[in-house]
């Protein structure tokens, strides 16, 4: 009977231990994941005076989900009128509209300012995330 409960404890470790390593890797990879998902950001500044800023809005912000820039980098509207996101306290403010800040993990990766058209906009984009 000693024998038989060693056993079984034996057992439920072993089963215990690969419940963990299993649930371990779930969370490693869902915070993978996670983090890549979020690893940018497109930070548009706006500002409701801005003609070039709802030219970009009409042309662009419903289409944009559906290209490839958006799994880089999803879209953020920030208005330039109001309190600057304090995750972004270490990204300098635009003084211009629109801007388009592209910030990864806190730290910009790049700049444009502007509004011309679909193509000079995705073109500017892709030469900031790689796309």
């Amino acid at each position: 009977m000693n024998i038989e409960i060693k056993k079984n404890k034996k057992a439920d470790m072993k089963n215990l231990a690969r419940i963990l390593y299993v649930s371990l890797l779930t969370l490693a990879a869902s915070a993978a994941v996670s983090t890549h998902a979020q690893a940018a950001q497109l930070i548009f500044v706006d500002s409701k005076s801005c003609a070039y800023c709802a030219k970009f809005k009409r042309e662009i912000v419903s289409e944009y989900s559906s290209k490839g820039a958006a799994r880089i980098a999803p879209i953020r509207r920030v208005s330039a009128l109001e309190k600057w996101p304090s995750d972004l306290a270490g990204i300098k403010q635009s003084p211009f509209t629109p801007a388009f800040i592209v910030v990864s993990k806190g730290r910009e990766i790049g700049r444009f300012y502007g509004y011309e058209n679909r193509a000079a906009f995705y073109s500017k984009l892709n030469s900031l995330v790689g796309g």
